[in-house]
């Protein structure tokens, strides 16, 4: 008899250890010193006024021809008396004694200057 026995004895003995840490740790810190801040000034200087100074107004001329006349006295009592409006500008040229009311104080004084009685602006 002829024995013929093979014996295949494979032994693997894998052992893995694994010591080192697989931890990451990122700390990121941004400090930024330069500063973001934007300050932007701008200054619109208009050469032109919308607003009417003393010089460019013609006062007791409530009706804009250029002329102060009893025309322009008796829009001004109309608008005293509640039965007219006036624009800004129109209200301007009214109040002649410049107390910032338009009465019919003003319109008898751009009644006196449409006949050469009195000189407007009327000085308080």
């Amino acid at each position: 008899t002829d024995t013929n026995s093979a014996i295949d004895t494979e032994t693997n003995t894998e052992t893995d250890t694994d010591t080192a840490s697989d931890t990451d740790t990122d700390t990121e810190t941004d400090t930024d010193t330069a500063s973001d801040t934007e300050t932007d000034t701008e200054t619109d200087t208009d050469t032109e006024s919308d607003t009417e100074t003393d010089k460019d107004i013609l006062y007791g001329d409530v009706n804009g021809d250029g002329k102060v006349t009893a025309r322009d006295s008796m829009i001004v009592q109309r608008y005293a008396i509640k039965l007219a409006s006036l624009d800004d500008t129109q209200l301007k040229a009214a109040d002649v004694d410049k107390d910032g009311k338009v009465t019919s104080k003003d319109a008898m004084y751009i009644l006196r200057c449409a006949i050469n009685l009195a000189v407007l602006p009327i000085e308080n």
